[in-house]
């Protein structure tokens, strides 16, 4: 998880402390045909959202994958075998 941790504070675009961070912290797999769909309620309104896929033991970025709906995130996961995704929810400057 430090790597995935190291990877989003290139990302991230606030000063926020690492102990803002909130983490989902996901085995998911074993739906090779559909794709995965998750409802997460949304901590903040300015919350910046990254997804996490654990690939050949580093932590690549999904992009695209999240959708704000209301006042929950719509995260769509790709079908496949069972794989380590991370949520990372990083409050946003107002």
């Amino acid at each position: 998880m430090n790597s995935c941790t190291e990877a989003l504070s290139t990302l991230a675009r606030t000063e926020a402390p690492a102990t803002a961070l909130k983490f989902l912290d996901l085995m998911i797999g074993g739906f090779d045909s559909e794709a995965i769909e998750l409802t997460v309620p949304l901590p903040e309104p300015h919350t910046q959202v990254f997804v996490f896929m654990c690939e050949g033991g580093g932590w690549v970025e999904l992009e695209g994958c999240v959708q704000q709906h209301e006042k929950k995130l719509r995260l769509t996961l790709p079908a496949g075998s069972l794989r380590r995704i991370a949520v990372a929810l990083v409050p946003g400057q107002s």
